[in-house]
């Protein structure tokens, strides 16, 4: 089950492919390429003026699933088996990350103290991924360097261009040009924002 999140207003999950005459939405990973069809934003305050935006890209293996309260729509989780892509930006811009060229946060620095806009954290890729009665089966690997560009495309659409690497040292390329979902957490104390399975 992939993070219980919860989504805020309307809901804009359409699974957006390609543009007509512009890349496929997808990623290279270990001489494998696979597609990517939607995604999530959460869109969060870390310091004065600085937001983290979790970004998830997702195959359309899987399946999103959310419940009504108080007039609300909360995430609750996403089924299913496909590959992913999640990882944090950060930048000044409230709405969504700002168009910029994204370098990887240093390990020694945490998301409490971010010391300049315009990077990337906590990256993870799953290739094969679902849940069974036996636990989670696939692949799962930190993404610990490289850049990841980002240019706005529309009203919660963004374009990725990613040229990262895992702690193998495998190199992760890869382009979306995606709507996203935008979500928000009912209850930030429940949830290990770190890793995209709960």
């Amino acid at each position: 089950m992939i993070l219980g999140i919860a989504v805020a207003g309307t809901l804009l999950l359409s699974g957006c492919g390609k543009d007509n005459n512009g890349p496929d939405n997808n990623f290279t990973y270990n001489d494998n390429t696979y597609d990517l069809t939607q995604g999530l934003i959460m869109n969060d305050t870390i310091v004065d003026g600085v937001y983290a935006h979790f970004v998830i890209l997702l195959s359309e293996g899987f399946t999103p699933y959310w419940h009504s309260k108080n007039g609300l729509n909360y995430f609750d989780s996403i089924k299913g088996k496909g590959e992913a892509v999640m990882y944090y930006l950060f930048s000044d811009g409230p709405e969504g990350p700002a168009d910029g060229s994204y370098s990887h946060l240093p390990s020694d620095k945490s998301f409490s103290d971010v010391p300049e806009l315009f990077i990337w954290a906590s990256g993870k890729i799953f290739i094969g991924y679902s849940e069974s009665d036996e636990g989670h089966v696939g692949d799962k690997y930190d993404l610990v360097d490289g850049v990841i560009q980002v240019r706005n495309t529309g009203t919660h659409k963004y374009e990725f261009k990613l040229d990262i690497n895992s702690e193998e040292q495998k190199k992760l390329k890869g382009y979306a040009n995606l709507q996203l979902t935008p979500i928000v957490i009912e209850d930030k104390k429940s949830l290990n924002l770190n890793s995209l399975i709960k």
